[in-house]
């Protein structure tokens, strides 16, 4: 099980490493064309974006890899293919219509100003398009075609920035061209992506059936609500820093936040999208123990690999994004470690989660997020006033830290997470000695 849990972390490792690279890329570029203040603005835009996606898809996305083994083995994956794309089509309308209505009537209620209204129109037609891209992709995950993901994934992140750039020198379009970036590559892409996921399968919509979806809202619905949660627990700090300091400092906060959340992120990117099939597919196919072995080999894998990334992250911070980032954006290095420890938690709960997955009590995952997102809002209301941007990242780190622990707590009943020490007592001796020289 080892080799093949490093074969597919390998597999995927070009689809982390290569996308992840564009932070290297794009912030020299972005920090140079665009004020604080404005990058502020266009992340706030693409936080709305993906509220919306969180509210609305992923839970269902997260249910095509649950049941897409299950729904091969009874070789009924028309029946699967259907239900994902109706659900998903419905979910997209309806919370395109609703964003629509409540913008409009924050606009009104002078509650948005002219710069960030503009971009959250183009935010939302990002939230559509990205909608059915992120359910196509968890589908790619479920079949396992790791060469394809890594093809979409680096098409989508170098794509954007080709188109971003283009837009933003040539046709003057501003800040907003990021987003529409994103847009017109998503759409782009979104022919070839149907085409590799439903090859060889007819979809009947004519033959949905009540029993069919059933048992992917109950999977699902509990998951959309925590999803919800995590964006609380992983964006909304930017708009607590917006409430009480301005678009500046979210700018100055952010580009440190994505150069360190985008670079720790390669790594436990890979424990995000590689478990999920191996571990259905184990439980269905060979039982609790074998399962658990599995997870084990994944634990010793993410310590080998995310803690002296952290570390290494954190001492050169300050020189790296002094070199990358425009002066205006220097102050923000003194959050990168924050940022990286956040990242690293919260793949580490996604790996202390799967009892509770495979268990199908998705409402104790959302239950436990919620219970962290409120100690995370708490913190930030308490700090971001007296810290700023520093407040925000020291209260990520905390609440993540709290959210594995209640996800490892409840899914201990299911399946029993068993950590390789000798392999952590070894990672940390080596760590300490490399951040001391």
């Amino acid at each position: 099980m080892q080799r093949r849990v490093i074969q597919d972390l390998l597999a995927y490792l070009p689809s982390k490493i290569l996308p992840a690279l564009t932070a290297f890329i794009t912030v020299p570029i972005f920090t140079r064309l665009f004020a604080p203040d404005q990058y502020g603005n266009y992340n706030l835009a693409v936080g709305v974006s993906e509220f919306l996606i969180a509210g609305t898809v992923t839970g269902f996305a997260a249910a095509a890899v649950r049941f897409y083994a299950a729904y091969e083995l009874k070789e009924k994956l028309s029946d699967y293919f259907g239900t994902i794309f109706s659900t998903t089509a419905v979910l997209t309308i309806v919370g395109g219509i609703i964003a629509a209505v409540l913008m409009v009537a924050a606009k009104a209620a002078d509650l948005v100003d002219d710069d960030l209204y503009s971009l959250l129109w183009v935010a939302l037609l990002l939230f559509i398009v990205s909608s059915w891209y992120t359910v196509l992709m968890h589908i790619v995950r479920a079949e396992e075609k790791s060469r394809w993901y890594t093809a979409f994934e680096l098409s989508m992140r170098y794509g954007m920035v080709i188109i971003a750039w283009i837009m933003a020198t040539q046709f003057d379009v501003g800040v907003g061209s990021i987003l529409w970036g994103q847009v017109i590559i998503t759409i782009v892409l979104m022919i070839p992506l149907f085409w590799v996921t439903s090859k060889g399968i007819a979809i009947r919509f004519s033959k949905l059936r009540r029993s069919d979806f059933a048992p992917f809202w109950a999977y699902a619905l509990p998951l959309t609500i925590g999803n919800l949660a995590f964006w609380g627990l992983r964006l909304a700090d930017r708009y607590i820093v917006k409430i009480f300091h301005d678009s500046y400092e979210v700018g100055v906060y952010l580009v440190s936040y994505n150069i360190s959340a985008r670079s720790i992120d390669l790594l436990v990117g890979l424990f995000l999208i590689v478990p999920g099939p191996i571990m259905m597919r184990t439980w269905e196919e060979k039982g609790r123990a074998e399962t658990e072995e599995t997870l084990t080999t994944f634990t010793r894998m993410f310590l080998i690999l995310v803690v002296p990334a952290v570390v290494g992250l954190a001492v050169t911070a300050r020189l790296l994004v002094g070199f990358l980032a425009d002066p205006e954006y220097f102050d923000g290095y003194r959050a990168t470690f924050f940022v990286a420890a956040s990242s690293a938690l919260f793949g580490l709960g996604q790996l202390g989660s799967y009892g509770i997955l495979l268990g199908k009590k998705t409402n104790i995952l959302a239950r436990n997020q919620f219970i962290a997102v409120a100690v995370s809002l708490a913190l930030n209301i308490a700090l971001v006033p007296w810290l700023g941007f520093m407040g925000a990242a020291l209260a990520g780190t905390i609440a993540f830290a709290f959210q594995t622990v209640l996800q490892a707590y409840y899914s201990a009943k299911f399946l029993t997470w068993r950590w390789p020490m000798p392999t952590l007592w070894r990672v940390v001796v080596a760590t300490v000695l490399m951040g001391i020289v």
